[in-house]
């Protein structure tokens, strides 16, 4: 999970103890997901709680550091105090503001935390950025299910678990994630079977279901029409009842259904959310990568729908030009979107694949997004995500690495935790591309020794090296192959300084720490890998091991591994 929305989901932990009203029934039954049983509520109130202490921990040591600083603006040099400052942690800046404004200060000393402040601007504006997006989360979701919970509901507290680690997901921003999606698996479960009734809780499940479950089509579009009729005479407000549609029609397309009724129900549901859309638009709050990522799913659902991604959007293109959005953000939309639809020209296999229809669909769709977000960008050269777009234009184009460069310069220049820069960097010198796995590595390097953890940025290295191992003296291979791990003391030394790096700046993250285990033991450190596994207790996810089975497996295989010393290295 990144570290921004950590507070958010861990804070609501606290409610672990009252969920035993809620989980009385589901604690014997099996789990539907990811192939493991539902740990019972002995086994899981202490995690939970150590969880909430984890919480509590990570907004001690905010305030810590601001004491600490407050404490040295009274006895040290201003410029001292300045450079102390850069050790915060973005998230403590908000305390830092507050600080400046204590009446129980000497003036010397507020003067000195607000020059700190100021000296900061850079990460105080990102700060707020943060901020206003989570804030809008919160508005458009937790606000909303705290006004209306019935009282007494027995289903309130894994229901809020579940929906704060879902606004966790929602407001990452395509930064490294981990623990939210299972809290919001498990604690879903726990809220459906204790039969909770708030609409958005059980979207918010029915996606955790897709995410999870893919192949269980049924399953997932059972829950989704469960949903999305309640959701729609819901007090949530008109961006939360359109996901719901989109994703009930995208749904219900893909299944094939030859029902009249189900045709019926697509129909409905697309003009419900032609309806929907311009009161999305009417919120002046709405941010940016918000409606980039509603275009996005408009557009999932058009490809299901209608075999082609524009026939929806086309329709509402045309409002959005006729809303109260700024140029900027409209060009920015406009340009993401004929991005995915060039490359859905193209198709996704490898050059020889691409057939020469395909190639000149491509091109002109790629021209056309390279001039709104060309445009984008010179109306407003702090637009981060218009420069980062243009990366995936160029990976297209192929006009040179200096274009690409250029881009990506622009792109962090104007947000240094633009995480989704880096990743098309780092996509861009694949060598199924224009790069090597040399020049992945060194990328990753370089991000590693940026040390932005505000952002997570250095844990661009472990994509590159993952990525890396894709590529096997057979050619690309879907899974990463572990023999590229095995002896690369070079690759471990990038991965344990990441993983060190980021360990201090986030509390707790299982979905991280499991992965570390993993790469300990195919890297040969097999104690490392053992140590991390008796941290973890009984910790799962199916994202880093196939299956419990699996990592049992290979937790026993570490401890027999550390326990017979060095030797047992490969």
């Amino acid at each position: 999970m990144s570290k921004r929305s950590m507070p958010t989901v861990l804070g609501s932990l606290a409610l672990g103890v009252a969920i035993a009203a809620g989980r009385a029934t589901a604690s014997s039954q099996t789990s539907p997901g990811p192939g493991s049983q539902t740990p019972s509520l002995g086994e899981w109130i202490d995690p939970l709680d150590s969880r909430a202490d984890d919480a509590s921990r990570y907004e001690s040591r905010l305030q810590a550091q601001v004491a600490h600083l407050v404490t040295l603006a009274t006895v040290d040099t201003p410029g001292n105090v300045i450079d102390a400052e850069k050790e915060l942690w973005i998230e403590a800046l908000p305390l830092l503001h507050q600080a400046t404004q204590r009446p129980d200060l000497p003036p010397a000393a507020t003067k000195a935390l607000a020059d700190a402040w100021r000296a900061d601007a850079d990460r105080v504006r990102r700060s707020e950025s943060r901020r206003k997006a989570l804030d809008w989360h919160h508005k458009t979701s937790l606000d909303v299910f705290d006004a209306n919970i019935p009282a007494y509901a027995h289903w309130a507290a894994p229901a809020r678990i579940a929906l704060a680690a879902a606004v966790g997901i929602w407001s990452s921003e395509g930064e490294p994630t981990g623990d939210g999606d299972m809290i919001l698996w498990r604690e879903g479960y726990y809220a459906v079977q204790a039969h909770c009734t708030d609409p958005l809780v059980l979207y918010a499940r029915a996606q955790n279901l897709a995410l999870f479950t893919p192949r269980d089509v049924a399953g997932v579009l059972g829950a989704s029409r469960r949903v999305e009729r309640s959701i729609e005479n819901s007090k949530y407000p008109p961006i939360r009842k359109l996901y719901a549609a989109l994703r009930l029609a995208q749904r219900l397309a893909e299944s094939k259904s030859s029902a009249p009724k189900d045709a019926a129900e697509i129909e409905r549901l697309v003009a419900l959310g032609k309806t929907l859309f311009p009161q999305v638009l009417a919120d002046p709050d709405l941010p940016r990568r918000e409606l980039i990522h509603l275009f996005d799913v408009i557009g999932d659902a058009s490809i299901a729908i209608h075999k082609d991604r524009r026939t929806l959007p086309a329709q509402l293109f045309d409002m959005l030009e006729g809303a109260k959005i700024d140029r900027g953000t409209m060009l920015t939309v406009q340009g993401y979107f004929n991005v995915d639809y060039a490359w859905d020209a193209r198709g996704g296999g490898w050059a020889n694949t691409v057939t020469a229809d395909g190639a000149r669909l491509m091109a002109q769709r790629l021209k056309k997004a390279q001039g709104a977000l060309e445009e984008a960008w010179r109306l407003n050269p702090s637009n981060s995500d218009a420069a980062a777009c243009m990366i995936r234009v160029e990976l297209g184009q192929g006009e040179g690495r200096d274009r690409m460069e250029k881009w990506f310069d622009r792109a962090v220049a104007a947000d240094p935790d633009n995480y989704g820069a880096y990743q098309a960097e780092l996509y861009y010198l694949q060598p199924k591309w224009y790069g090597s796995i040399e020049d992945m590595v060194a990328f990753g390097r370089q991000c590693l020794a940026k040390a932005n953890w505000d952002g997570s940025i250095p844990m661009v290295v472990i994509d590159a090296h993952m990525d890396a191992a894709h590529y096997t003296a057979n050619g690309w291979q879907p899974s990463a192959d572990p023999a590229y791990f095995q002896g690369n003391e070079a690759a471990w030394q990038d991965i344990k300084a990441a993983y060190a790096g980021y360990s201090l700046h986030t509390p707790r993250n299982d979905y991280q720490k499991l992965q570390y285990a993993k790469l300990a033991g195919w890297c040969g450190h097999w104690d490392e890998a053992h140590r991390t596994f008796l941290q973890l207790g009984k910790a799962f996810d199916p994202r880093i091991f196939s299956s419990e089975l699996e990592q049992n497996k290979f937790a026993a295989e570490a401890a027999d591994r550390a326990a017979a010393g060095p030797t047992s290295n490969p």
